[in-house]
């Protein structure tokens, strides 16, 4: 896993996946900097951005 072979030389590896109803821009730019400055504990990662439909919940606005 590429984010096991980096966390040694001090790099994370996280991934954004914006599937069913695509994030817009700002939701997808949301997750990308909580993974790059909030996250600093997380790797290894996949965060789907997504508008929840295997839930059943409408996207609020």
């Amino acid at each position: 896993m590429l984010a096991a072979e980096l966390l040694p030389r001090g790099m994370r590896v996280n991934a954004v996946a914006p599937m069913g109803r695509h994030g817009t821009i700002a939701e997808v730019a949301r997750a990308v900097l909580f993974l790059g400055f909030e996250a600093t504990f997380t790797s290894g990662q996949e965060i789907l951005v997504d508008g929840v439909p295997g839930l059943g919940l409408s996207a609020q606005s």
